[in-house]
């Protein structure tokens, strides 16, 4: 005989007047009456939760005396595993460029295959951002209308 948990605890609630359906449910499981079922896996898919190798990998130039006794400043082009803080690939260059960093993209595509995403704190050669003082914002046009309504 097959036991309905919902079906009892609405029996039970009715006559008693207080027993929830889980603690209805876990008494059942607990007398065996009603199978215990496998918990769901959480968001993220199988639940692994570990890292993943290969998904995001961090470009992250740097400008610095790295040579000893040389007080030449270098850029230092590397980009690296997000998960394993593994060294794809790095090289020191007078100044950091475009070429550089798609050199560096490159390399690391034919070594490690692609990957997901790429991180990065400053994406200047790409993307053009002007100056805070240039930056001007043009107002809406209720703010247009009420400019010209105020002159």
């Amino acid at each position: 005989m097959r036991i309905s948990v919902a079906a009892l605890s609405r029996e039970l609630t009715a006559s008693t007047g207080g027993l929830s359906y889980s603690w209805v449910k876990h008494a059942l499981q607990t007398a065996g009456l009603v199978p215990r079922r496998r918990k769901r896996a959480r968001i993220a898919g199988d639940g692994s939760g570990g890292p993943c190798p290969g998904c995001c990998c961090i470009w992250m130039p740097s400008r610095h005396a790295w040579v000893p006794g040389d007080p030449t400043l270098y850029d230092l082009v590397s980009v690296s595993d997000d998960a394993t803080n593994e060294l794809y690939y790095a090289v020191l260059v007078p100044e950091e460029n475009t070429r550089e960093v798609l050199r560096a993209l490159r390399a690391v595509v034919r070594t490690r295959g692609v990957f997901c995403a790429l991180y990065t704190d400053r994406a200047s050669h790409f993307i053009h951002t002007p100056p805070a003082a240039t930056c001007r914002i043009r107002p809406r046009s209720s703010g247009r209308s009420s400019n010209w309504a105020s002159s």
